[in-house]
């Protein structure tokens, strides 16, 4: 899902590269989102907005798109 990357954008100090990581970890989210069941989709929200509370700066991306 999207910790991985992102904590691997947070780990280099190459702002090309956390920018892509950041981008790939969002595209992941968004991807598995759209495959998912309703009810997964619910889950799937759920954890987001969790991420999101946390300061994680992808899941603030996503929240921010979808509302």
């Amino acid at each position: 899902m999207v910790l991985p990357k992102q904590l691997l954008a947070n780990n280099t100090e190459n702002k090309e590269e956390y920018n892509k990581l950041i981008e790939e970890a969002y595209n992941d989210f968004i991807k598995g989102y759209d495959l998912a069941d309703d009810t997964s989709k619910k889950e799937y929200k759920q954890r987001i907005i969790y991420l999101a509370r946390d300061g994680n700066e992808t899941a603030i991306k996503i929240c921010d798109e979808n509302g």
